[in-house]
């Protein structure tokens, strides 16, 4: 199935228009808690990897959706909203970003109970969080890397860092 489709990541646009997605958003929301996630830069027919985090560098919520399927496996879906201007710097394949939920909304957002107004709200709210971002190895796509030190910047001549 994930050869036809993808579903490991899904547009807020979609929730209540793909019968795939519609009843997850509607019954089975979840957060995915993450330290960063990746963007990528192409620049001169060079793909360049971004590591964005919060500047605290402590965890912070994804907006996700979840599904059991038939076999017992529980498998998720990251919700991804337009981005806000900030990864416009260190991403040009997409204009996509994954919906970061607030701290204080995490009960809402988990929540059956929580109305489809309220949803709409908690995936158009504002972020309260500061992101940081730096290019990391490009070996990043490698099989083989070493990952005690992929997160660790990298500078490259041409490409974006934070001001």
């Amino acid at each position: 199935f994930q050869n036809v489709i993808n579903t490991l990541n899904v547009s807020k646009e979609k929730l209540s228009t793909n019968q795939l997605y519609k009843d997850a958003f509607e019954n089975r929301r979840c957060l995915i808690i993450v330290s960063g996630f990746f963007t990528n830069y192409y620049k001169d027919g060079k793909i360049y990897p971004y590591y964005i985090y919060e500047k605290s560098e402590r965890p912070f919520y994804l907006a996700g959706i979840y599904n059991k399927l038939s076999d017992g496996f529980i498998t998720c879906s990251l919700l991804l909203t337009h981005e806000d201007g900030f990864l416009s710097k260190f991403q040009n394949l997409t204009n996509l970003m994954p919906i970061i939920i607030n701290k204080n909304d995490q009960d809402q957002w988990l929540s059956t109970d929580t109305d489809k107004t309220k949803l709409a709200t908690l995936l158009n709210n504002k972020y309260s969080i500061s992101l940081n971002a730096h290019p990391i190895a490009r070996d990043f796509y490698e099989q083989d890397i070493v990952f005690r030190t992929i997160l660790d910047p990298v500078n490259y001549e041409g490409i974006s860092y934070p001001e």
